[in-house]
Formats: C-alpha cells, structure tokens, sequence
C-alpha cells in the first residue's frame, strides 16, 4: 500500500521486512524462490535476482505457477521472447488465478497482442476485482 502511495521510505521498510522474513525461512531450510521472485518482480525489486530465482523453482518444481512466476521474471528482465514462450504453459490448464492472468496479459500486450492481454487482464479482475492494490485499475 505505501508503495502504491507513493510512500518510498515506508514502502522501502516493509520491503525490507519481508526480504528478513524470506531470509529467515531459507535459514530454516524453506525454499522461498517462487514466491520471492514474485515478490521482486511484481514491484521491480532486483530482477535480475527474481530471475535466477524463478529459473531455480521452475527446475525444481515446474507448474504453471512456476512457469508464471518465470514468464514474468523473463518480460521484467526484458526477454520477451522467453517470456512468450512461457505463458503459453503457465495458461495450458486454463487459469482461475488473477495474478497468473494479469502477468500474462501484461506479457501478450508486450509481445504486441494487445487484444488477448487486455482480454487476459480483463479476466482477472473479473476473477477478484480487488486481487492487488498493486495492480489496481
């Protein structure tokens, strides 16, 4: 929210309490890069770290939240061709989660197929009209 404010310092805070927590959890055994990495990419927190993240957790454990969560580190690094390539398989099931709908729309729309992202984004927040305050209309 402090981000979406427009509140740096507090937003910079926050940030920082939660790369302690997900340092806290890898300590304690706990593989974090799948959620780590969206949590970088999705507020453009070192993406080149997202990335080696979000490739580790696809090896390890490829699903669609792993291809996803690939996909959108790949376009915030600005290989948009790997990112294409990804979406199709982060979507091959059909989605119901807003978040991998909105990040592949976003994608499409990067890789020039504007009407399938706006459809792709329209459908998540036909999902859950409120699934982030980051990426709020």
């Amino acid at each position: 929210m402090y981000a979406v404010q427009k509140e740096s310092l507090k937003a910079s805070q926050q940030y920082a309490l939660a790369e302690a927590s997900y340092a806290s959890s890898r300590a304690s055994g706990v593989n974090t890069d799948l959620e780590e990495s969206l949590f970088l990419s999705d507020r453009d927190l070192n993406v080149s770290e997202a990335l080696s993240m979000a490739k580790r957790a696809f090896d390890a454990r490829p699903s669609m939240a792993a291809a996803d969560a690939l996909s959108f580190a790949y376009y915030k690094n600005g290989m948009i061709q790997e990112a294409s390539k990804l979406s199709k398989a982060s979507l091959q099931l059909g989605s119901f989660d807003p978040y991998i709908l909105y990040h592949q729309g976003i994608i499409a729309r990067q890789n020039g197929q504007r009407d399938i992202g706006d459809k792709y984004i329209s459908d998540a927040f036909a999902l859950h009209p409120h699934f982030s305050i980051l990426f709020s209309k």
